[in-house]
């Protein structure tokens, strides 16, 4: 089915879903300062205990840097683990 076609089934492409809910005015890349990183952790099981996140991070803190010079704050939201049963003890 074509997006315009009703049914349970279609799919409509993430540009035209985003089109509607993005205002088309643009970030001044002046005016950011701060980027905040998720979990970087390894899919596969041969990679445990290989620190790829950490070079992953840097690699991308180092080209952010480039792109946007007034970033100067990083920040990781990485899980710690035992945070949960500290936090509850």
């Amino acid at each position: 089915p074509t997006p315009s076609t009703p049914s349970s089934t279609s799919f409509t492409s993430l540009s035209s879903l985003t089109s509607t809910f993005i205002d088309e005015e643009k970030e001044d890349p002046t005016q950011i300062s701060c980027a905040v990183f998720y979990s970087i952790t390894s899919t596969q099981k041969g990679l445990q205990g290989i620190e790829m996140g950490n070079y992953l991070i840097k690699s991308v803190v180092r080209r952010l840097q480039e792109e946007f010079p007034h970033l100067q704050q990083f920040s990781s939201l990485s899980p710690i683990p035992g945070f949960r049963d500290w936090l509850l003890s």
